[in-house]
């Protein structure tokens, strides 16, 4: 569910002129500022299912590593999802989201944003 930016692909890196000056750190702000930077950027259909990712994240008002988080602790079999918080918000910012619930809709609006390779797992995701 993390969605990967490789670096100077889109972002200020790539184009000096684009910098749009101080970052916030962390939480939504973060995401929000993200957003904006890479609004537009040549990746192409990563971009529409970036959006509506993001979309289904704000309608809910949650931050996309709360989603991603709860999303894992819905799926069976997984037990427990590992965290990597470098900071303190990090740190609360996914321990609410053990509280957070997802409807059915909310599950299968997930799984057509953000589709699976396909197939059984473990097979499916194998290289």
């Amino acid at each position: 569910m993390v969605l990967h930016h490789p670096p100077g692909i889109g972002s200020p890196a790539a184009d000096p002129a684009r910098d749009p000056g101080p970052r916030p750190r962390a939480g939504r702000d973060l995401h929000r500022h993200r957003r904006r930077v890479r609004r537009e950027g040549p990746q192409g259909a990563l971009t529409a299912q970036r959006d509506r990712w993001e979309a289904f994240c704000e309608d809910r008002d949650l931050a996309p590593g709360q989603v991603a988080l709860a999303w894992l602790l819905h799926r069976p079999g997984v037990l427990g999802p590992i965290i990597g918080p470098r900071t303190i918000e990090q740190l609360d910012s996914a321990i609410e989201a053990v509280d957070i619930a997802l409807s059915e809709d909310d599950l299968a609006a997930l799984d057509e944003i953000l589709p699976g390779p396909g197939g059984p797992a473990p097979e499916a995701y194998a290289w």
